[in-house]
């Protein structure tokens, strides 16, 4: 038997360690790790033995730790604080002082287990629990059909087709469902469900909405202050919860580690003290009044959703060209002038009333007589001549000398 283990400590991850056993041959079909080694199944003498793994020698003596039922075939091995459970064709099998087998069944495949539960695989289609020597239903639904369901879910309703091997990351679950060929997740909902209330506190700060749906009555400046700051300290206590599990303090996440990115987290931080500094500033003055929804980056938003609505990625040429309309545009929308746009009460602006303007400047009407064509009188049209003798005849000249020279 050899066991070859990577070092993700180094540089480069094809950097291993071959370790050889001293004076036995295993032919392992399960493995698992332990605190200070590795749980290996041996299919040829039916038992389970310990390799204790240190990366600074280069051969390992392994440890007979209990025999398991002659002619069983094992598929699994979990290890739970002292106790060790594998996974045979005969059931669930546990090993505190000595092995027993708890729970009879020829169709368990996989098992895992982290510090509160121990979780196996049914081939049927079923995720378990352990219960003392019970299972209870932890995912998935029964099938004895010839026809196999593979669907994800909410927990006993998600559909696995034939779930196999299984492992556990923290309070997570990951099942291989063997003959769908996917790798389905188990896990709560009650964090997802928490960040999408702090996302509709954010929404409802800014009077974020869609159609019929959303937010559309403006906040007083106290209240879209104390919603922030909801939004604030979880965010930040996602931040703080990363960096105690990867014990680093000044962990700065960007994604892989399940977080929004610290520099959200920052412009959020930001966005709270500015808020309160804004509040202070309208308390000074009462007669102020500020639309929080004001405060977002709609304009430059619209102006490049605009820019990319003819080019989905405009090259320099292409952004130059389509420059012009689009700031005309954008300057009917933020200027008082005589162009007027009609919404409706279910339209995207929250408040239809208010987007009339209250003063539009229009330029009036000249009278028939003052449209009539007037004569030149001899005086005024002997004045231009001389004007243009005397003026645009030299600079016709003086430019073509220049051309000329050019």
């Amino acid at each position: 038997m050899f066991i070859r283990i990577l070092q993700m400590d180094k540089k480069k991850a094809e950097n291993h360690q071959v370790l050889k056993s001293k004076g036995h041959s295993l032919q392992a079909s399960a493995m698992c790790s332990d605190a200070d080694g590795l749980l290996i199944v041996d299919s040829a003498s039916h038992s389970v033995w310990k390799a204790p793994l240190s990366l600074d020698s280069k051969c390992i003596t392994p440890k007979l730790m209990f025999n398991l039922p002659p002619n069983c075939k094992a598929t699994s091995i979990a290890s739970k604080n002292s106790a060790i459970f594998v996974v045979t064709d005969l059931g669930l099998h546990r090993f505190d002082s000595e092995c027993k087998l708890i729970i009879p069944s020829a169709h368990l495949l996989g098992v895992s287990c982290n510090s509160a539960e121990v979780a196996v695989t049914d081939e049927r289609g079923v995720v378990y629990r352990v219960e003392g020597c019970d299972l209870q239903v932890l995912s998935g639904t029964l099938q004895t059909s010839d026809i196999l369901i593979s669907s994800d879910g909410f927990s006993k309703n998600a559909k696995h087709a034939q779930p196999g091997a299984i492992c556990h990351e923290e309070n997570t679950i990951y099942v291989c469902d063997q003959a769908s060929l996917h790798v389905r997740v188990i896990t709560s909902v009650k964090p997802l469900l928490k960040y999408y209330d702090i996302i509709q506190d954010l929404y409802k700060a800014f009077s974020v909405h869609a159609n019929d749906k959303g937010f559309k009555d403006p906040q007083p400046m106290n209240s879209v202050s104390s919603l922030i700051s909801n939004v604030c300290q979880f965010l930040n206590k996602m931040v703080d919860d990363i960096r105690s599990a990867h014990n680093n303090p000044g962990l700065k996440p960007n994604g892989p580690q399940g977080a929004v990115p610290h520099v959200t987290v920052v412009m959020f931080t930001q966005l709270q003290e500015n808020m309160k500094a804004l509040e202070t500033v309208l308390l000074r003055h009462e007669h102020l009044d500020i639309h929080p929804g004001s405060l977002l980056s709609t304009p430059c938003e619209h102006h490049f959703s605009v820019m990319r609505s003819r080019y989905p990625m405009p090259t320099f040429l292409q952004y130059c060209q389509h420059l012009q309309s689009v700031v005309r545009e954008h300057v009917k929308r933020c200027t008082i002038t005589s162009y007027k746009y009609f919404t409706a009460k279910k339209s995207y602006y929250p408040q239809p009333e208010l987007q009339q303007l209250e003063s539009i400047s229009t330029v009036s009407k000249r009278s028939s007589t003052a449209n009539k064509a007037k004569l030149l009188s001899v005086t005024d049209m002997r004045l231009m001549l001389n004007w243009r003798q005397d003026f645009c005849a030299g600079m016709v000249k003086i430019i073509h000398g220049v051309l000329c020279q050019g």
